[in-house]
């Protein structure tokens, strides 16, 4: 390697300058170790390029410092020193909220969404640094696609906090709170860099004091034990055709920290410290365990619609009432910065109720089909604005189907005017009755003289009921 006015001495020495400084500095790139040389050495390695196209001026590396650098470094450094250098500019890009935002996101290339795309749905991680980046986002807490990107982000915090696989945390109250503050973290980071970097896996139980997940962790089993159950699983599993990660429960922030994040970083009310808004999202009075499915569709709807403009509860009764047929619940705050529920108040779900509702949703499919043709478990902007209009019919179904359509006091007075056969058909309880020979007793006895006489024989004891009870 020989560089024109510079002694062999001199080389040899810049040499073990530049790997020392990119051993201490990963992230940096080769014009930050030709520019860290021409201090030290006072060589010349370096100039200012113009791109005409992108009109933006840059420091490039002088036909000297090219040849320098090529010297010191092999090709296969040079090529590893520019992807780490790469993936630390996304680092501070996403720190600042510049990484990740619609502006950003709208820029990328179609190449760059597809590799998005298909890491995010095979939990591949992409080569690319700018797409993992992206990606790790995603699965940290901007969204929750889905069991298996979620699954991968909590395989990393375990792996962070150095306790064991998250198969063995994955039921530990404090693990959980922990993941839960740093989805919520994350969130803030996302926006407007907020927080500054990323707390330590263990230390955030110490930054955002410890709230106790012993309660939620309960909820969760109860509700999953309710949903696997005889009454509940096979309906999900057979009519809805919902997988077992699709029905499994899982966390549902009352404050959707993503929404929550947003308005904090866009200065809008309310006016809060980062910390405190963090404390607030993962506070176990506002997490309530609620199905997949059902979590994710009021994700992407409802709570999408609450942070889309200026909302008051009090004009939200429509959609309050929905929202109780499904035994949901959302929290928000108002423009002026006051705090807002809509929904159900009640802690647990009733699997009965449950159950009616989406019987009700399979059968009539009142908020549609999404693009791919699945289910809508719950409506989306565009139906809930309708009902909010009174241009759709708000139907209560949890209340006993026609019955609750037309009204209490209007099946009184509609009682007066007709038979009590037809009161009884309306009510769902008009009964047929039987006839005596077609009981269970004599269809009994009738096989077993049937079987008897094909054996040339004939019943000779009577029928006495059983003193001893059966099954209840």
């Amino acid at each position: 390697m020989a560089v024109a006015g510079i002694s062999k001495a001199l080389l040899n020495l810049a040499s073990k300058k530049a790997k020392d400084y990119i051993k201490k500095n990963p992230g940096k790139s080769n014009i930050d170790i030709l520019e860290n040389l021409q201090e030290n050495f006072d060589f010349n390695l370096t100039r200012l390029k113009t791109d005409n196209v992108r009109n933006v001026t840059k420091r490039s590396a002088s036909h000297e410092g090219d040849k320098l650098i090529k010297g010191i470094f092999s090709s296969s450094k040079l090529q590893k020193i520019k992807t780490e250098a790469q993936s630390a500019t996304k680092i501070d890009q996403y720190k600042q909220g510049i990484m990740g935002t619609e502006t950003h996101l709208k820029n990328l290339s179609n190449a760059q969404k597809k590799q998005i795309k298909e890491s995010i749905e095979t939990g591949i991680e992409s080569k690319n640094p700018t797409v993992a980046k992206l990606v790790n986002l995603y699965n940290a807490g901007y969204s929750k696609p889905g069991e298996k990107s979620y699954i991968k982000a909590q395989d990393a915090f375990a792996k962070e906090l150095g306790l064991g696989s998250r198969k063995k945390l994955r039921n530990d109250p404090d693990f959980n709170e922990a993941f839960q503050k740093r989805r919520a973290e994350m969130q803030m980071l996302y926006h407007q860099g907020m927080a500054d970097d990323l707390t330590p896996a263990g230390d955030i139980l110490t930054k955002y004091p410890r709230h106790g997940y012993e309660g939620v962790m309960d909820k969760r089993s109860a509700l999953n034990e309710m949903a696997f159950g005889d009454e509940l699983y096979p309906f999900l599993k057979n009519e809805l055709n919902l997988s077992r990660s699709q029905i499994a429960a899982g966390m549902g922030h009352e404050y959707p920290i993503a929404q929550l994040a947003k308005i904090i970083a866009g200065g809008g009310r309310p006016d809060m410290s980062t910390l405190r808004a963090i404390q607030l999202a993962s506070n176990p009075k506002n997490i309530k365990p609620e199905l997949n499915f059902m979590n994710q569709a009021k994700n992407r709807g409802i709570e999408n619609f609450l942070y889309s403009g200026n909302m008051y509860a009090d004009k939200l009764n429509p959609l309050s009432n929905l929202m109780k047929n499904a035994q949901m619940s959302s929290k928000f705050y108002s423009p002026t910065g006051v705090r807002q529920q809509i929904g159900t108040t009640a802690d647990e779900i009733d699997p009965k109720q449950l159950l009616q509702f989406l019987r009700y949703i399979q059968k009539d499919q009142p908020y549609g089909l999404t693009k791919k043709g699945n289910l809508r478990y719950l409506p989306n902007q565009e139906y809930i604005r309708r009902l909010l209009r009174g241009e759709e019919k708000e139907f209560n179904f949890a209340a006993g189907g026609l019955a609750s359509m037309i009204g209490r006091k209007a099946i009184k007075k509609i009682a007066k005017k007709l038979s009590e056969k037809d009161l009884k058909l309306l009510m769902g309880s008009f009964f047929k009755g039987t006839k005596p020979s077609t009981s269970p007793k004599n269809l009994r006895e009738e096989r077993i003289k049937e079987y008897l006489a094909g054996k040339g024989a004939t019943k000779k004891w009577q029928y006495v009921k059983s003193k001893i009870p059966g099954p209840r």
